[in-house]
């Protein structure tokens, strides 16, 4: 299963996830696609008028403290956001902490963040680079997992509280220091 989370706008992918969603459905691959997300309205217009309904479930807007156990019935993560604003995605590190791989775009900030747990789609290539991806993640169940367990180690050491707070403690200690 593929899981999205967030807003479900134009800016944030909405148009590649579409996009995604029916190129599978014509690839006939095996996948259903769970969306955590709002507004709705776009989307149930969308997999309506392309009869695409069986391959989606929607569950509408969720509390955040519940969204761990909806991405723990995905076993891929997918990022559609093809973005040049400069602005990291937050969700990935909600799918990192899920030990999921991710499937996005290849941008500065996903790459960073994510380093070798992602499978980066050319954002060139558009949706048909982000279909080959997804296809690359669901072939090789055994490679997907690993890039999850990468996730989740990268996200604990690098992305995490205790990371973040031992960081702002290090540049507290050296002015403290230096003064």
């Amino acid at each position: 299963m593929g899981s999205y989370s967030g807003a479900l706008l134009a800016a944030k992918g909405l148009n590649d996830l579409c996009e995604l969603i029916e190129a599978a459905a014509q690839d006939q691959l095996v996948c259903h696609f769970l969306i955590v997300g709002y507004p709705l309205h776009t989307l149930e217009r969308f997999l309506d008028e392309k009869n695409l309904r069986s391959w989606c479930t929607l569950t509408g807007r969720i509390p955040y403290e519940e969204l761990s156990g909806y991405l723990a019935l995905a076993n891929i993560a997918i990022e559609p956001k093809m973005s040049d604003s400069g602005e990291a995605s937050g969700k990935l590190l909600n799918y990192m902490a899920a030990a999921l791989p991710v499937v996005c775009y290849d941008s500065p900030n996903n790459s960073e963040i994510l380093a070798s747990a992602g499978f980066l789609a050319d954002r060139s290539a558009g949706v048909s680079s982000l279909l080959s991806r997804l296809k690359q993640a669901l072939s090789s169940p055994e490679e997907a997992q690993r890039r999850g367990k990468i996730a989740r180690t990268r996200v604990e050491k690098t992305y995490s509280w205790d990371a973040a707070a031992a960081k702002v403690y290090a540049v507290y200690q050296d002015n403290i220091i230096s003064n």
